[in-house]
C-alpha cells in the first residue's frame, strides 16, 4: 500500500508513507486509492481513500493538503487551520508541528518530498514539480520549517516516486529556460536519438544538497514504469486515457 523511506522510518514521532495507488475503493481508471480531489473521481471515493491514509498514519484530523499550483508557497498548518479543516490554500508544500496531525502532497509524476526533524518535531511535505523546484519549493519548504523551530542541521528528507529520466521528454525551450536561471542545470538533461529527457528528481536532489540537508533518501521509484502501483499523468496522456488518478505522500508527527 505504500513505501517507506528507511532515512524517515528510524526517527522517533514520525510516521509517513509514500502511498500507491492500490489498496483503496475507486475504480476504472482512477483504481484504487485515488487521492485527488480534482480529479473526475467520485468525491466521496476520494474521501473514503483520503481516510484510509489517515486512519494508516494515525491522524487526529483529516490530512491537510494544499491547492498544489506548482509555486513555492507554503501551507503552515497550526491551530488556525485546524478550526477550519475544509481550508486549502494555494501551496505546493505544507508544514506543521503539531502531534496528531497528517500533511501531505498529491502527484503523478513530479517530485513528492518529504521532510522531518524529529528533534525538533517539525515536518514537512513537498510537491515539487519542474516548475516548483525551479522556483524555489524546496528552499521554501525548510525555511518555512525553521520557522516552526526545526534546524536545518537536523532535517532528513526523502525524495518520493516521481518520473524519472528516460521517460521525462521534454523541449528545448525547457532546457534554454533553465540553463538561463543556473548554467549548471545543463547537467540533468539527457540527449539520446535526437529527443531531449530532463531528470527531475536528481535535480531536486540537487536543491536538497544546495540546502544544506546532509540526510538525503532517494526512493529511485518510477511512477510511468511501474503501472501497477503508481498513477502517472504523463503515461495517461500517451495511453490516450480520459483522466488519471492522483497518489499521495504523507507525513505526520506522533503524540
Amino acid at each position: 500500500m505504500y513505501y517507506a523511506s528507511a532515512a524517515l522510518s528510524e526517527l522517533n514521532h514520525i510516521r509517513h508513507g509514500f502511498f500507491t495507488r492500490n489498496g483503496g475503493v475507486s475504480t476504472g481508471v482512477y483504481q484504487s486509492l485515488n487521492c485527488g480531489r480534482g480529479s473526475g473521481d467520485e468525491p466521496a471515493a476520494v474521501l473514503r481513500n483520503l481516510a484510509i491514509i489517515q486512519d494508516s498514519l494515525g491522524s487526529e484530523t483529516d490530512i491537510f493538503i494544499g491547492k498544489q499550483v506548482h509555486g513555492k508557497n507554503v501551507f503552515y498548518v497550526d491551530q488556525a487551520a485546524l478550526l477550519d479543516p475544509l481550508f486549502r490554500p494555494e501551496a505546493d508544500a505544507v508544514v506543521t508541528a503539531i502531534p496528531g496531525v497528517a500533511i501531505g502532497v498529491l502527484t503523478a509524476d513530479c517530485v513528492p518530498v518529504l521532510f522531518a526533524d524529529s528533534q525538533n518535531k517539525v515536518i514537512g511535505a513537498a510537491h515539487a514539480g519542474r516548475k516548483g523546484a525551479i522556483v524555489g519549493v524546496i528552499g521554501a519548504t525548510i525555511e518555512a520549517m525553521e520557522k516552526l523551530g526545526a534546524d536545518r542541521k537536523n532535517i532528513s528528507a526523502a525524495i518520493g516516486p516521481a518520473i524519472s529520466l528516460k521517460n521525462y521528454e521534454v523541449g528545448e525551450e525547457i532546457k534554454q529556460e533553465m540553463i538561463a536561471s543556473d548554467c549548471k542545470n545543463e547537467k540533468f538533461f539527457l540527449e539520446k536519438d535526437r529527443k531531449l529527457y530532463l531528470n527531475l528528481p536528481q535535480y531536486v536532489n540537487c536543491k536538497l544538497i544546495d540546502e544544506k540537508i546532509s540526510v538525503i533518501d532517494a526512493m529511485n521509484l518510477c511512477t510511468y514504469d511501474e503501472r501497477q502501483d503508481f498513477f502517472s499523468y504523463r503515461r495517461a496522456t500517451h495511453q490516450k486515457e480520459s483522466d488519471y488518478g492522483r497518489q499521495i505522500s504523507a507525513i505526520a508527527l506522533v503524540k
